[in-house]
């Protein structure tokens, strides 16, 4: 089954409506409370209409990997006793989003690079474009 169907499908049931759809700031500060209330993660898909999947996604993405990636907190078991999730997904997540981050610095990095020889050229051209501007008007 390709991920499409399965979207189409979360998006038809009324439990996982908000499937797929772009998290909202509202939302994620709901999340927040609900994580600090220590609400169960299968209530917390239902009252965001989600997977819960999805949910636990989210906390290590957007809660738990900023506090670790700042080394406010990492130790993993303790993290995972917190916010009760398993501590190879939490690994899991934390190893993708590190990895994402370096794929983006590299991205940058490239991008840089790439600016600063069109930067060079573009003068190149320029003086070429001087030169010839020069002998044609001899």
């Amino acid at each position: 089954m390709s991920y499409g169907t399965i979207i189409k499908e979360l998006k038809n049931n009324e439990e996982t409506s908000n499937a797929g759809k772009k998290w909202t700031s509202d939302e994620d500060e709901l999340l927040v409370e609900e994580i600090k209330e220590k609400i169960a993660y299968k209530e917390i898909a239902l009252n965001h209409k989600r997977t819960i999947s999805s949910i636990k996604i989210r906390v290590i993405s957007h809660i738990i990997y900023p506090k670790y990636h700042l080394n406010i907190e990492s130790n993993i078991e303790k993290i995972s006793v917190e916010y009760n999730l398993d501590d190879e997904l939490i690994i899991k997540y934390i190893n993708r989003l590190k990895s994402v981050e370096t794929k983006q610095k590299s991205v940058k990095a490239d991008e840089k690079q790439l600016f600063y020889f069109l930067q060079n050229l573009e003068n190149k051209m320029n003086e070429i474009n001087s030169k010839l501007d020069k002998l044609l008007n001899l």
